[in-house]
């Protein structure tokens, strides 16, 4: 049936007009990336007209969730479930922690003002991924008069959370040995160590230099 007109004979104080609940209050929940909530919202249109209700979701990105149905009319006294799944992304800005959603249920055409909350908190789990891109320049010639050469190494953290990062650098062929340039201590000049722990807070990306220190080269002469 079409929403009714506001009735200014409506007592103000005879309790809220709208009524949104969870079976549980304040529900908690603790999800992987790419794994939905579902939500059971009940909504009751607890006043005297027939209104249309309306549903959102505060708390989290619009794209994370779904409402079915997100309007709808209600008689007066009745009530209707309204399911709403929340879905975090595969992405950095899904990040890692807990969010406090508010479900929230008004009717502006009918009971201007009006709103009622439900409440629930998801916890997203962290994911780790670390890309590693080719060394720049991929080749590397390096003189006789030259001690070492120099490569940089594209690091990227596409997880959802900071991570900590080891390298460590090795030759097959044993030709040449890997190490990378850290800060002394008392901020003395860079030394080199052959393994390294970083820090990547979460969506960044960084250019790792690298030392490459030829092995025994063979005299000529």
């Amino acid at each position: 049936p079409p929403a009714g007109p506001p009735d200014d004979d409506v007592d103000e104080d005879a309790g809220p007009a709208i009524l949104a609940s969870l079976p549980e209050p304040e529900q908690a929940w603790v999800v992987d990336v790419e794994q939905s909530v579902i939500l059971p919202l009940t909504v009751v249109n607890a006043g005297p007209l027939v209104a249309e209700l309306h549903v959102t979701v505060e708390g989290v990105p619009a794209e994370w969730v779904d409402v079915d149905p997100a309007e709808f009319h209600l008689n007066e006294r009745a009530s209707r479930m309204v399911i709403v799944t929340v879905t975090p992304p595969r992405l950095p800005t899904s990040r890692a922690g807990t969010y406090h959603l508010s479900l929230v249920a008004t009717s502006p055409d009918n009971y201007p003002g009006e709103r009622s909350e439900a409440r629930a908190d998801i916890t997203i789990n962290p994911y780790y991924e670390i890309a590693v891109s080719n060394p720049s320049p991929r080749r590397q010639s390096i003189a006789w008069s030259q001690p070492s050469g120099q490569v940089e190494l594209p690091l990227a953290n596409k997880g959802n959370s900071e991570a900590w990062v080891g390298l460590t650098g090795e030759d097959d062929e044993r030709a040449a040995r890997f190490e990378f340039p850290v800060p002394g201590e008392m901020d003395e000049a860079l030394q080199l160590t052959r393994q390294v722990n970083l820090h990547l807070p979460f969506d960044t990306a960084i250019r790792v230099p690298v030392e490459i220190i030829p092995g025994n080269r063979p005299l000529i002469g």
